[in-house]
């Protein structure tokens, strides 16, 4: 199995660098194999519904797209049960829409190790998911989104929606260096939750206000794909008002 094969050789990496941490150049290049390798055994590419006439245009644009997810999970792991949080709401999303595929069983496997995880990793933690976790995680919804999108089970845009917390913090954290002339690659305490909690937020309200935003974004999504009336809507605007009382409360 592509899957397999693929996210085993990132994960050997991710314990690699938590024994001893290796360069993140390496690691990035490491993460570009792993997605050239599923990509290149499953063909997977061919399967999506956009650039049908440029493969190569499709291949890069997928290998980007994995190894975005993948970091976007390694970056948001900066507090105690905050990747494993959204990760399960991520695959909790993707699973309703992939019930009668072969990633089913793996991806209900993932959640509910996850959530045992989470029983010792919320905060305060006892123990931690490392980069091999992490790279794990989001390693394995990219690919389930992209199955997703490929056989129709939601639409090409979908996706935003279901990893929206990590995806914006990325790109947060990816302008904000590039504006400061900073090396991307190198850490820094630019992310969503550090500037959260440097404004005295609690760890606990910094994590569950990150959970209700991810939640927020995923119910937003699905009502784009369900019908779209306005007891419907009228839900979801109070969801908003409601997350927006609870940041102005905690900040």
């Amino acid at each position: 199995n592509a899957y397999l094969i693929s996210v085993s050789f990132l994960v050997f990496i991710g314990i690699t660098d938590d024994i001893s941490p290796i360069s993140p150049y390496t690691k990035f290049f490491a993460q570009l194999l792993s997605a050239f390798l599923f990509l290149s055994l499953s063909g997977l590419y061919r399967e999506l519904p956009f650039f049908v006439n440029l493969p190569l245009m499709q291949f890069t644009i997928v290998m980007f797209f994995i190894v975005g997810i993948t970091n976007a999970f390694n970056l948001i792991d900066g507090l105690d049960g905050l990747a494993a949080g959204l990760a399960i709401i991520s695959l909790s999303i993707l699973g309703i829409f992939i019930t009668d595929t072969i990633y089913f069983p793996i991806l209900l496997l993932i959640i509910g190790s996850v959530f045992g995880f989470l029983r010792s990793n919320t905060f305060p933690a006892a123990i931690f998911m490392g980069d091999s976790g992490s790279y794990f995680l989001g390693y394995s919804i990219a690919v389930f989104c992209l199955t997703s999108v490929a056989d129709g089970s939601i639409p090409f845009w979908f996706p935003i929606f279901v990893v929206l917390v990590p995806i914006s913090d990325t790109v947060n954290v990816l302008i904000s260096r590039l504006s400061s002339g900073k090396n991307i690659f190198m850490p820094d305490n630019k992310h969503i939750h550090y500037r959260l909690r440097s404004r005295g937020v609690s760890h606990k309200n910094t994590v569950f206000l990150m959970y209700s935003l991810q939640m927020l974004g995923a119910i937003i999504g699905i009502a784009f794909l369900i019908e779209r009336d306005l007891a419907f809507w009228s839900g979801v605007l109070i969801l908003i008002l409601l997350t927006i009382q609870h940041l102005f409360i905690i900040l």
